[in-house]
């Protein structure tokens, strides 16, 4: 999990202090290693290359390609274009791959930090910003309310900076 400058784990250490939340985690702890992608959109730029293309180029490295159906008088044929299966896209083929840009072919590695590790399945955005979600399991389900009211008033006086920071207020 990407603490964000430590945001989560301050944010779940004050949540601990409330009497009655109990096992207070950020969603995305157990979360299923999968392929991420760090992509420096500048970097791209500055080889001619856009962000889009090279993930449809990942795209297509891992799932193929969806071509129109070929028709024959009788019945249509799906067509799909992908890799050879002697030709596996792992991590290496992946940062060895080339893409297109204004200025020729580039390795993807080269704008690109390509990895394998734990990652949300699902990424929340509000206002641009990305939001993970932290849960906890109430000590007593009939207080409910009041404990949702007592977790979201331990974390007032936090303010989640865009950087990533936190700063606490009085």
């Amino acid at each position: 999990v990407n603490d964000r400058g430590g945001v989560y784990s301050y944010a779940i250490a004050i949540l601990e202090r409330v009497p009655g939340l109990e096992d207070v985690s950020v969603t995305s702890e157990d979360a299923p290693d999968q392929l991420l992608l760090d992509l420096d959109g500048d970097m791209a730029f500055s080889y001619g290359v856009s962000s889009n293309a090279a993930l449809q180029n990942v795209s297509w490295a891992l799932r193929g390609a969806q071509l129109p159906r070929f028709q024959e008088e009788d019945r249509e044929v799906p067509m799909i274009i992908e890799y050879d299966d002697t030709v596996a896209a792992g991590l290496d083929t992946l940062r060895d791959m080339s893409i297109w840009g204004n200025q020729g072919e580039v390795a993807l590695s080269t704008f690109t930090d390509v990895s394998f590790k734990p990652a949300p399945s699902r990424i929340s955005r509000k206002n641009g910003q990305i939001s993970e979600a932290i849960t906890a399991r109430l000590a007593d389900p009939a207080r409910q309310a009041e404990l949702v009211k007592a977790g979201y008033t331990a974390l007032e006086g936090l303010d989640l900076l865009v950087d990533g920071g936190v700063e606490e207020h009085g």
